[in-house]
């Protein structure tokens, strides 16, 4: 058995997982555990940065390879925000399967649900890189289900490195568009990364 802490503190959430359900999905954990260093040693690893929520459901995915966020118990963007903080998660550690699984719950809950999760921007665009499959789907939801009155209303929420990134993915989607004779389509499954068996 392998502990995943979530925070800093040795009072914070831990969530205890078969090393080999860890190891077989995440190189990162499996380099940890089986090295001389700390984590090696005590077999716990410290996610210092994750929050309790996505640790809990890491864990549970580890064992299902399903997600069950709770709706009843929290909202709307308080679950997109999980959803975005587990796919950051994963993506630190290396676990494209679980990525991919994010991005189609959260493409599902947002259609059903109706919302775009603007307040998740600033964290999404300081924990990826450009290009990474989170923030394109982000782009696309506000290109596409986002009112102007929203930019407009929070300007807080898109700095200009975001606003210049919408700007670009948006000509391209025109440009894209205008060669097929329409708006460009979007796939989700074009955003999934490649997962080894």
């Amino acid at each position: 058995m392998v502990t995943l802490q979530a925070g800093q503190f040795r009072h914070s959430p831990k969530v205890i997982v078969h090393r080999e359900f860890a190891c077989h999905y995440s190189p990162v954990l499996k380099a940890a555990f089986d090295s001389g260093f700390k984590e090696g040693q005590t077999q716990i690893y410290n996610l210092i940065d994750a929050s309790d929520q996505s640790v809990t459901l890491l864990g549970q995915w580890l064992y299902t390879q399903r997600l069950d966020v709770h709706i009843s118990e929290i909202g709307h963007f308080e679950k997109a925000r999980i959803l975005c903080e587990l796919w950051i998660l994963a993506d630190k550690l290396r676990v494209p399967r679980l990525q991919n699984t994010i991005l189609h719950q959260l493409e599902a809950h947002c259609e059903f649900a109706n919302v775009v999760p603007t307040s998740s921007i600033r964290y999404i665009w300081d924990n990826t890189s450009p290009g990474a499959g989170l923030r394109r789907w982000l782009l696309y939801r506000i290109a596409h289900h986002l009112k102007t009155s929203a930019i407009i209303n929070h300007p807080e929420r898109f700095p200009p490195d975001i606003l210049l990134e919408l700007a670009v993915y948006t000509i391209d989607q025109y440009s894209e568009g205008s060669r097929l004779g329409g708006i460009a389509a979007f796939n989700i499954v074009d955003l999934e990364l490649k997962v080894d068996d």
